[in-house]
């Protein structure tokens, strides 16, 4: 079950592609939004063909939980640079590390996984 939710944390990684600067109001609402759709497109093909026990509710949950950990994590410079990463699809080291602490977060938070 552990590594089906690493995929699901590198699949989010991929799929989002926000570029937004101090989220607040609207933003934050339309980059949690995207993010959490990008995430659960992925999330559900993902899932379909490792045959990964989760409902699409949990998914979701879980989608729409890293969105918000990304929107109340990221500092204004991570942010601008995330259009770079979705562009080149080369992920730094510090977006990989808020992204897995965001998995960790969301995953002990949908389904009590620590």
């Amino acid at each position: 079950m552990r590594l089906s939710c690493l995929l699901l944390i590198i699949a989010s990684i991929f799929c989002m592609q926000p570029s937004y600067a101090q989220i607040k109001g609207q933003e934050r609402d339309d980059f949690i939004s995207e993010s959490a759709q990008a995430c659960l497109s992925s999330a559900l093909k993902l899932n379909s063909q490792t045959k990964a026990p989760y409902t699409a509710r949990d998914l979701k949950s879980y989608c729409v939980c890293i969105g918000t950990y990304l929107a109340d994590t990221l500092t204004d410079k991570q942010q601008i640079e995330l259009e770079k990463i979705a562009k080149e699809r080369i992920v730094p080291k510090w977006y990989a590390d808020i992204n897995n602490a965001g998995g960790r977060y969301c995953m002990n938070k949908v389904w009590g996984i620590k």
